[in-house]
């Protein structure tokens, strides 16, 4: 029985298939990486449309104009007191807007799309019951509603969360 002698490989060669190695599952990391940010990201278009409140007291609509995000109200379920008078923006600063009708007053204002977070954020919300006005960030979460949050300045932990469902209006 003839045996052959194993020849050694050269050392280069041995460095050289290791880092190939290395070098693909690194490829495939980040391949696999980028792939799940471009399948999870959502369209910047995908906060647009009709949402309700938890308390279902309240509808609003999020619109876009010139790359930004507003928010109005279409629907409240008290919209109008006593004999039928209509809830009027009375707390707003402004006295000009006071006798203006809550139902169709834009309380979301000027939100910016950042897609590196899939959030919309920079923007205004109006608290027409205060008549304050918050910064603010909306995000669509994992299970597709809409959550809204209001702070003060640059206190974004100290805000407080309001979560929306999306609603199909007839």
């Amino acid at each position: 029985m003839i045996r052959y002698k194993e020849v050694a490989k050269p050392h280069f060669i041995t460095i050289f298939t290791t880092q190939n190695k290395k070098m693909k599952k690194s490829i495939i990391l980040i391949y696999l990486f980028f792939l799940s940010i471009i399948g999870f990201s959502q369209s910047s278009e995908a906060i647009l449309g009709n949402w309700v409140n938890e308390k279902e007291d309240k509808i609003i609509e999020i619109y876009k104009n010139n790359d930004l995000y507003y928010g109005k109200v279409l629907w409240l379920k008290n919209s109008k007191k006593g004999k039928g008078i209509e809830r009027l923006d009375l707390k707003n600063p402004n006295n000009l807007l006071q006798k203006r009708s809550i139902v169709g007053i834009d309380f979301l204002m000027i939100f910016s799309y950042f897609s590196e977070r899939d959030v919309w954020k920079e923007g205004q919300i109006y608290n027409y019951e205060t008549g304050n006005t918050y910064s603010g960030k909306m995000r669509i979460n994992d299970d597709g509603e809409l959550e809204l949050t209001g702070y003060y300045g640059i206190l974004w932990f100290l805000g407080r969360t309001k979560t929306f469902t999306r609603v199909t209006i007839n």
